[in-house]
């Protein structure tokens, strides 16, 4: 869990996607950041890892 109202967190939860083993879920007011959506498709598509956003 992550809370960062200023973005700065991006780095983080990134780096965190990275250990995924089976699944993901999210939950996110509003998904500014490109980087983190191009993750969770990678996750996805790439690794076979389930993502769900809530």
């Amino acid at each position: 869990m992550a809370f960062s109202p200023g973005g700065g967190g991006i780095p983080l939860i990134l780096a965190e996607l990275e250990q995924a083993r089976s699944h993901v879920d999210v939950a996110m007011f509003y998904f500014s950041s490109e980087a983190l959506v191009n993750k969770l498709c990678h996750l996805a598509a790439e690794r076979g890892i389930q993502v769900r956003v809530l």
